[in-house]
Formats: structure tokens, sequence, C-alpha cells
């Protein structure tokens, strides 16, 4: 409890008047004596007591007036912060959001010009931090990308944090928001004032927010409680207008790899998010700075194309490709992208098989050939893939020295020192690809290149071959009657990288593929024999009875493919769908290549204004414990009270009205008394 003018306390001695009054009255009475007054001391005896009680309530009353009236004009205050022993000195950490979506225009009706959500918030942040002035540690931390401390630690000087706030620049292509948080919790653990206070402006984009999982925002929360004393949170969503703005981004399915001297599709997507139709936009197509395609396209009012252009590289190594737009509306950061692409040696590949004096379609690796054979130069050399084809009995040291991937399609064994020199191979960097089959010498593989082998390189063990007919399927997944004549692949989402492709129904329907028959790897009681799989074995496709159907294996630097069916038609209708060759082909440049798949861009999702609802970020709210404000000044105004307390006169003044009634009220009653 404090008072603003503690100097007008001093009316409070006003209460005297009323006493001084009500004792000179008293002095005032006389008694006479007169001869009908025998007759009314009965009367007086009954209401002598109700009138002193009456009389002593009144002049209460009365020398309540001044009392409460003198408190009410020394503005008294109260804070129980002061009580809690978390007034005084504090830290405040200011977290801004910093991707692009920030460039949207603000629906602030307060601002006298179109600013941006990134300058208004900027405005915000520097009239708190003119609020807080020199009583409060500062920091700054923008959310964008992984999160950046933008200040190093905190400063009771604003002069550095101003400069490092007008340095900022929306221009992230993705915010992660529970980083800075995170950060921003560390921020202000660091510090010894008693009072610590994170403030977030975003625009709280959905995509942002609400994919971090609620574990995540409730770890957050207990961080902040494990404090000695827990810091306060306050959001200030801002909100946009609606913004003309066209979109580009690089298809995430479009491959990092290529083959020397073979083309390649790049996929552009280009989106109209405004309301306005666009026409005649161009669009920028250059590999090594070097442009190579200019297209204007049209696009009607919310409305996506996609472009595709063919990109030959003529030399190995890493090459960037880049395409952009002109768009002069909206945001900026959404209108260029560019992938890395590293183009290849030819790949040599040597398909091995027992025979092959029959048609190539009837061929075990017929299919193999028409997957992976490219083109032929005009002068007859080949380029990109160059496949050769060669008997498991006249397979040599030689020729495995010569090439990058070999092949085995059901082949039943090969001679002993092939067998380790192919081990030595793999582990030098060759790709080996093993396809089951009938004529598969089980325990031979198991024997040269299994569990006991040194290096093992088959990913698993060859189980016998088993039909759908007389399979088993895992609980739920077969019908409750009827005979199965195959199984399909299980259905996406797949995690590996290579398979991200086929996560987008568009490029190929893995899960359409149907498999009657394969090899077992597992025991006859339907659990899996830990000795038959490598420990570093990683499971690829699996059958939707969850049997194995490729797996991979890492050894030293080469990889190794192992399939539990044919590479032909025979077992499965793999071969003869559309997904067959991106499938084969990525597998094989994936293993060649040191690049990983890229993540599809966030740049899509930015350039998407797509706030959280008024009810879903107060559900956020509750889940961090935050506080929400309109604006810089509302938050001010809490402060503010925090600091110097609530003004509690206007209450006060109520209770000097709710006094004089009831002085009123009983001088009423006692006068009617007296008559």
């Amino acid at each position: 409890m404090g008072f603003l003018n503690g100097l007008l306390l001093l009316g409070a001695l006003a209460f005297l008047v009323p006493l001084i009054i009500h004792l000179l009255n008293r002095s005032k009475f006389q008694t006479i004596e007169w001869g009908a007054m025998h007759l009314l001391e009965n009367l007086e005896q009954q209401n002598s007591r109700r009138f002193q009680w009456q009389a002593w309530l009144l002049l209460l009353l009365r020398c309540l007036i001044p009392l409460v009236l003198a408190f009410c004009m020394a503005r008294p205050i109260w804070n129980w912060w002061m009580a809690s022993g978390t007034s005084g000195a504090a830290t405040t950490v200011l977290v801004i959001d910093d991707s692009f979506s920030m460039q949207a225009k603000s629906s602030a009706a307060s601002e006298p010009q179109r600013l941006t959500l990134f300058e208004h918030s900027r405005n915000q942040v520097q009239e708190v931090i003119n609020g807080v002035g020199g009583r409060s540690a500062k920091s700054i931390i923008t959310t964008g990308g992984s999160a950046t401390p933008v200040t190093d630690g905190t400063s009771y000087d604003s002069r550095p944090i101003e400069r490092q706030l007008e340095r900022l620049e929306p221009a992230a292509a993705s915010s992660n928001p529970a980083a800075a948080l995170q950060l921003a919790i560390e921020t202000a653990a660091k510090t010894q004032d008693p009072y610590r206070q994170i403030l977030v402006w975003s625009d709280f984009q959905r995509h942002d927010w609400q994919n971090v999982p609620s574990a995540s925002w409730a770890t957050l929360r207990e961080r902040l409680s494990q404090l000695p004393v827990p810091a306060s949170i306050h959001l200030f969503p801002q909100s946009a207008e609606p913004t003309e703005n066209v979109s580009l981004w690089i298809d995430g399915d479009t491959t990092e790899l290529a083959l020397t001297g073979e083309p390649f599709e790049v996929r552009a997507v280009v989106t109209n998010r405004g309301e306005q139709a666009v026409t005649g936009l161009p669009l920028r197509v250059l590999v090594d700075d070097q442009e190579i395609a200019t297209k204007r396209i049209d696009l009607a009012p919310r409305a996506e194309q996609q472009l595709a252009f063919l990109i030959t590289l003529e030399e190995p190594g890493t090459h960037l490709v880049n395409m952009s737009i002109d768009d002069r509306n909206g945001m900026n950061g959404d209108d260029a992208d560019a992938l890395p692409v590293t183009a290849l040696q030819p790949i040599r590949v040597l398909l091995v098989e027992n025979r092959n004096d029959l048609p190539l379609l009837e061929l075990e690796t017929g299919f193999l050939q028409v997957a992976w054979q490219t083109t032929v130069r005009e002068e007859g050399a080949p380029q990109g893939i160059v496949v050769e084809r060669v008997t498991s009995d006249r397979l040599t040291a030689e020729l495995l020295s010569e090439r990058d991937v070999i092949v085995l399609a059901n082949v039943s064994r090969v001679r002993d020192e092939v067998a380790r020199a192919l081990a030595q191979q793999v582990a030098a960097g060759l790709t080996l690809f093993v396809f089951g089959g009938d004529q598969v010498d089980r325990n031979w593989y198991e024997q040269q290149w299994g569990a006991n082998a040194q290096p093992r390189i088959l990913p698993f063990r060859f189980g016998e071959p088993i039909d759908a007919r007389n399979s088993v399927a895992s609980q739920g997944n077969s019908p409750a009657t009827g005979v199965i004549a195959s199984f399909r692949v299980a259905p996406p989402p797949y995690s590996d990288p290579v398979l991200a492709l086929f996560n987008n129904p568009q490029q190929g329907r893995l899960d359409q593929v149907t498999v009657k028959r394969w090899h077992r790897f597992t025991t006859n009681e339907g659990k899996l024999d830990e000795s038959a799989v490598a420990p570093a074995a990683v499971p690829l496709l699996k059958l939707e009875n969850d049997a194995l159907l490729l797996a991979k294996l890492t050894v030293e630097k080469g990889v190794v493919y192992q399939w539990s069916i044919r590479a032909n038609d025979t077992w499965s209708d793999l071969p003869i769908r559309p997904s067959f060759l991106p499938l084969l082909q990525r597998l094989i440049l994936f293993s060649q290549g040191t690049t990983t798949p890229r993540e599809v861009a966030n740049t899509k999702l930015e350039a998407r204004i797509d706030p959280l609802s008024e009810t879903e970020l107060s559900t956020l709210a509750q889940q961090l414990g935050a506080e929400i404000h309109v604006d810089a000044k509302d938050f001010l105004t809490a402060d503010s009270q925090r600091q110097t307390g609530w003004e509690i006169w206007r209450w006060v003044l109520l209770g000097v009205l709710a006094i004089l009634f009831g002085e009123l009220f009983v001088e009423k009653r006692i006068t009617r008394g007296a008559t």
C-alpha cells in the first residue's frame, strides 16, 4: 500500500470537527425540573439506550467522512507484488518474429501509414524499451531459422539494444518459436533481477505454432516454474491485412542428384495468394548464375501452377539452380528458391544372373536394364548409367573393380574368392543390389555374408520363400475369410529420405504394388529372429502384413540393398508399375552421391498468411501460462501497475458516498425518534 499524494492525508485531521461539535453540544445541555417530568421517566428509560448507540454511530460516521475523504484524495495504490518481493529491478527479454511472413501489411488502425507487421512490431518493441527505461535489463531474440540472440546477454543501456533492433529485417524462411522461447528462458535464468518477463511479437502462423508438440510447451512451462522467481510471458499477436502476393518454390520432390549429360526435370511451383489476377509475370531460371530460360506466366486469383524445366549438366560436380519471379507486391522472401544439384560421373552397372540367353524381359535383370539404361550420344557412347550384364559363372574379381554397382538377381552363388572380393569392394564404396529367388542358395549367402562373416554385408538372412496364399498376415491386416492371393506394399509415409518422393501420391503409388511371393525373414512363431538382421540394417519397405520387402545396410563407404523378391515380374508387379523407374533411379543415385535428400522448404508455408484463431491463441496462452496484450500501451499500463500498484481511490470515493448516505439515514432516524 502506498500513496501518490501522501501530504493530503493531513486532511484526515478534519475528523476532529464533528467530534468537537459533539462535545460542545453535550456541555450546553441543562436539567430543568418541571411538574410533569415523572410522567416521561418510563418512556425515557425505554429510549435512552437506543438513542445512545444511534448517537455514537452518527458521530462515528461523521468522523469517518473526513478521514476516508482525505484517504481518497491522497490517491492510495495497492501493489501485491511488493508483498511478494518481486518489485523493483526487472529483466525484459524481447522476442520478435523475423520470418518473411511479417512483411505483410499490418491491419493496426492506429498506424498513420500502412506499415508491415514487422515494422509495427518493431515500433511496439521500441515503445516497450522506452517505457521500461533503465530500470529493466533488456535482451532481444529473433525466432527466424533456429532462433538467434541479437544481443549478447542483457543490458540496462537501451542504446545498443535500439541499434540492433534497427538492423533487423524479416527475411527468415521459417520461424522456430519453441527454440526462441527456450533461449529466452535461459537468458532470463542467468539474471539476478527479482522480476523477469518475456515478451513475444509474432503473427502466430498456424504452421509454426501448432506444429510444436504440446509436450514441448509443457516442458517450457516447467522450466519457467523452476526459476527462483517464475518469469511471466506476454504475447502480442500481430494481425495482417489481405495481401496481394505471389510465391515461388522449387518442388520438394526434385532430385538433388543428376547424371552428367543426362537431362533432369526441375519443377517450379508458383502460387497467387491474392484476390487479383496476375498476367505476364516473368519467371527466370539460372544455372551457376547463367540464365538458361525465361517464361512469362498468368495466374488467376488464388491459383497455383507448376512449371517444369529440363536441365542438362555437362560437367561433374555441384551446380546451383536458381529460380525467381519478379513480384513487386507483398512479401519478398518467397520470390526465389535455389537448389544445389550434384552431377555424377557416368555410373557403371554390372547385372549378374544365372543365364542371359532369353528375351530381355524374360531375364532376371531385364526390367532393371530398361529402368537404368540411359540415352546414347550420336557417336554411340552411352552416358549417365552404363549397363552391362554377365552370367554368374563368368563373374571375376577384376570385373568388380571396374564397376560402381553390382546386381545379383536370383543368383544361386558365386565363387568364394569372388564373394570375398565383392565384400571388400562394398566396404570400399561399391553399391550392391541382392535380389531373392528360387535359385538362391540361402545357406551359402548366410555363410559368406551373414552374421558370422567379416565384414557382414547382408542386411538380413534369406529365409525360405513363401506364397501369399500360405502366409499368415499380421493381426488386423487379413480378411476374416477367403484366400489371400497377394499383399500390397505398406502405404506411406516412408521415413527414409530416399523414399520421401513417394509420400506424394502424384509421384507414384508404391502402396499399389502387389507381391504374391517373397522370402520370409521371421521365425515360424512370427517373431523376428535377431540373428537374421544386421544391427545397422534399415528397413525401407514392408508389405501390409509387416513382411520385409527391402532393407539397406551401410558398410563403411558402400551400401547394400537387399530385396525379398525377384527382380522380374514373377513374384510381384513392381517392375511394371510406374513407380519402378523412379524408385530404382533414386536408389542408385543416392547410393553413389554424397548428397542427402533435402526437406521441403518452409517457403510455401511461410508465404501463406494463416494465423491462429482467437480460440487457438487463447489455448496457446493457457498452455504457456501467458497473457495476451493488444499493444505495447496495454502492457506498459499493466507493468506500471506492477511497479507502482493500482490506484484504488475510485473505490474509496464510493465508500465516502456510502458513508454520507449512511449518516443521512441515521440522522433521519434519530430526528424521527426525537419527535
